[in-house]
């Protein structure tokens, strides 16, 4: 897989989660620390998932809506030319990791 095609998928599992009702950005952080990555996270067992971060956000992740639309967000910004470089990609902007909240 290319490098582009990973942060992209990379991107979209983040997108994805971030969707979810009931995640949000430190639930988010907090799937990501407990599974390694957003993809990980997504692929997780259901009880596994639900210890991470609760029944309602599991019970929501193989809604297909909210994978449709974060791939429509990554395409569109890849179709304008714009690169996607999710947080822990080479190419992170190192500066936004100094932030509170990245």
């Amino acid at each position: 897989m290319s490098r582009d095609r990973e942060q992209s998928g990379e991107a979209v599992a983040i997108l994805t989660l971030r969707s979810l009702p009931g995640v949000g950005d430190r639930g988010l952080d907090r799937l990501v620390r407990e599974f390694g990555t957003a993809s990980a996270a997504l692929d997780a067992p259901g009880r596994r998932f639900d210890r991470a971060l609760g029944r309602a956000a599991s019970h929501h992740r193989g809604v297909g809506r909210y994978r449709r639309g974060a791939v429509e967000v990554v395409d569109g910004a890849l179709r304008a030319g714009v690169s996607v470089h999710p947080r822990g990609s080479r190419a992170y902007p190192p500066a936004l990791l100094e932030l509170h909240d990245p």
